[in-house]
């Protein structure tokens, strides 16, 4: 679950999103930085302090929230948009013409096939 902190404390960054990996009792968590790892963060130091968490619903903002209305940005996803067809189909070809696959052995008792890839 993820976890903000309002202030800074020892090696927690406020308004930093991190995550729960255990919660000991009402006074003690475990969090790690990243989600997934599995690694606890650690103060690197003794700290004391006191620090209010919001669980659940926090979200790390990165740039900004401000409407991009810059006619050239508006007039390159309209390009995009319009070609999505185009863009599709060359990409299939593209790969197609790229990459073959050969079948070099089965095993019929697994269904297992196993193939062998290569640029042409």
């Amino acid at each position: 679950m993820p976890i903000q902190f309002n202030s800074s404390l020892g090696a927690i960054v406020a308004n930093t999103q991190y995550w729960i990996l255990t919660i000991a009792n009402s006074t003690t968590i475990t969090i790690t930085a990243t989600y997934g790892s599995g690694t606890t963060l650690t103060t690197g130091s003794a700290a004391s302090g006191s620090i209010t968490a919001t669980a659940g619903g926090g979200y790390e903002t990165c740039g900004t929230g401000t409407y991009n209305n810059v006619l050239s940005t508006i007039n390159g996803a309209e390009i995009l948009r319009a070609n999505k067809t185009f863009l599709s189909n060359e990409a299939t070809a593209y790969v197609s013409a790229t990459y073959t696959a050969s079948v070099t052995s089965t095993t019929a008792s697994t269904g297992i096939y196993n193939f062998v890839c290569s640029p042409i």
